[in-house]
């Protein structure tokens, strides 16, 4: 018991003396730091914000607790929401929200990733970027119009069409040019067809836009003598008070008698394509015999059989009488 009585107070005074020394130390500036008189608290959030910044002030062992994201939550995996953040930016995955993005059909092709930083001009062309593979087609050819020269690989019939601003810009002609004689007894659309090209059976990707009228229209199996199939994707308008468009149409022209096979304006059987004057949709179809496939902006629009004619023909692009449209991206692959 004497032992211990000795103990305590012998230790007591040695923590004491050595307390002594270590505070005439900190006096002497031996630690290169100093003591806030007021506080020997860890610094504050609130005061390393006040201090210059989320870092400016605060000690080397906060850094961690505080971090890049000092809101950031954590997952059921232990993995920081932040860090999942950081990871796709970095890599240029791009930030998925399941609630926001998941019901939208993305095309890998449009994608940009993030750190590109929004610079519109380190987008690559449409062409450039295109998979070549083999997809099963005889031919392929590929424009997006950054070449002025581009107007060369097609043959319009009337109208102006421009390639300006890396589109093909085509402004239609006042009157009928193929079979006139009214709505019924032809086409009030003008195509630029795309030269060298003879195809039956296709898949085509192009990128539309009304600037003036809601038409844009697709040609297939063009041949002479008033033959082709239209395919117009009419963006909304309103005629004499009501309501129109935003649907798909598709005609086909045999020796100039025009058949509708799908209303835009009439009908409960309606393909619904509903879209702004001046709104670029991307379209995806393939035309194999009689069956047509229809994609928009990624959501598969239509698919059945059509009667239309067999026979090979030429493909483009078309424009309504006195309209204004743009066309981009344009993608022909000729099936075997």
């Amino acid at each position: 018991m004497s032992g211990a009585r000795f103990f305590a107070p012998a230790l007591a005074r040695s923590w004491g003396l050595l307390l002594v020394v270590l505070g005439l130390f900190q006096a002497c500036g031996g630690s290169g730091e100093s003591i806030d008189p007021k506080s020997n608290a860890s610094p504050t959030l609130e005061d390393a914000a006040q201090s210059g910044g989320p870092d400016a002030g605060i000690p080397s062992g906060l850094e961690p607790a505080l971090g890049a994201d000092s809101d950031a939550s954590t997952d059921a995996d232990g993995v920081s929401s932040s860090s999942v953040r950081d990871t796709a930016n970095n890599e240029g995955t791009g930030i998925w929200d399941s609630t926001a993005e998941a019901s939208q059909p993305i095309d890998s092709r449009d994608v940009v990733p993030l750190d590109m930083e929004n610079d519109v001009s380190s987008v690559l062309p449409f062409c450039s970027t295109w998979d070549a593979r083999d997809s099963g087609a005889a031919q392929q050819l590929c424009n997006d119009f950054t070449a002025s020269t581009s107007s060369a690989e097609f043959t319009p019939e009337a109208g102006a069409w421009i390639v300006s601003q890396g589109s093909y810009n085509a402004s239609g002609p006042s009157e009928q040019i193929i079979c006139p004689g009214g709505e019924d007894g032809g086409s009030g659309m003008t195509a630029s067809l795309l030269a060298g090209v003879s195809a039956q059976d296709v898949r085509i990707h192009a990128k539309l836009t009304s600037i003036v009228a809601p038409d844009k229209v697709l040609v297939l199996r063009s041949r002479p003598g008033g033959n082709r199939i239209e395919l117009n994707f009419v963006a909304n308008y309103t005629y004499e008070g009501e309501d129109r468009g935003g649907a798909l149409h598709i005609s086909e022209l045999v020796n100039c008698v025009n058949t509708v096979y799908v209303d835009a304006n009439v009908g409960s059987d309606r393909v619904w394509i509903p879209h702004a004057i001046g709104q670029a949709i991307v379209v995806d179809l393939q035309l194999v015999g009689t069956q047509l496939t229809v994609v928009v902006d990624g959501k598969q629009v239509f698919d059945n059989t059509l009667p239309v004619s067999n026979p090979s023909g030429s493909v483009g692009f078309a424009v309504f009488r006195d309209a204004e449209t743009q066309f981009d991206d344009f993608l022909v692959e000729v099936l075997k």
